[in-house]
């Protein structure tokens, strides 16, 4: 993939977060084939996170890439309530958990698992290796649109809307399979830093992005 900017200064090594402002900082991955419709067929997305708003309108994106972003909304000064938001050729896909499951001010680890092969399916959302329940606020009708050829973008929906993200994010990985909840807990690693190359589910890595103290992130997993 494309190297990526950050646009601020790294904060330090390895297991030290990326603070992103909520104004306007975010990281362009670029497109690679490997991280296309990530979820079709099933897929996984990992990552760090400790907000300290609900960020930019609201709607502090953690990740996005033109038809599918998760992102955290409804700050009470406690936490946030976590969405995933998936396009549809028909109604668009939107499932949300319950209202502060990623606390503010602390860092979350969040996984995503979802197959959106079918419009039937509902995505599996963990927050520090735990299932949470899972509110279909919108069903999906119809084919699950592609994002390929579009960039990945880290803290917000793209470069330019009011979607930031206001906090840390890091150790984003992206997996070409649906992980298990112990695969979840592997990543988890009791609320430690964990190197996703050497997970039990590796081979399917295909994204690893990580703050290793330098002023760009480039992706460290051996599959893309």
């Amino acid at each position: 993939h494309q190297q990526p900017h950050i646009p601020q200064y790294a904060m330090s090594s390895f297991s030290k977060k990326m603070l992103f402002d909520g104004s306007n900082d975010y990281v362009n991955c670029s497109s690679d084939a490997s991280i296309d419709n990530i979820f079709s067929g099933g897929g996984t997305i990992s990552c760090w996170v400790s907000p300290e708003t609900d960020g930019g309108q609201n709607i502090g994106t953690i990740i996005g890439k033109d038809t599918m972003s998760i992102r955290i909304e409804e700050d009470d000064s406690i936490g946030t309530k976590l969405v995933l938001n998936k396009a549809f050729s028909g109604d668009d896909g939107t499932w949300s958990t319950a209202d502060d499951v990623v606390l503010t001010n602390k860092l979350n680890h969040i996984v995503v698992t979802y197959n959106s092969s079918s419009a039937s399916n509902n995505p599996v959302i963990y927050v520090n290796g735990i299932s949470l329940a899972v509110t279909e606020d919108n069903a999906p009708t119809s084919n699950a649109s592609t994002d390929a050829s579009s960039d990945l973008f880290i803290g917000n929906v793209d470069g330019t809307t009011n979607r930031f993200f206001d906090g840390i994010i890091d150790e984003v990985s992206m997996f070409k399979t649906i992980l298990t909840q112990a695969e979840v807990l592997e990543l988890y690693n009791s609320g430690s830093a964990y190197d996703s190359t050497t997970h039990s589910e590796s081979s399917n890595l295909k994204a690893y992005w990580r703050n290793n103290g330098a002023d760009q992130w480039d992706d460290l997993s051996i599959n893309s």
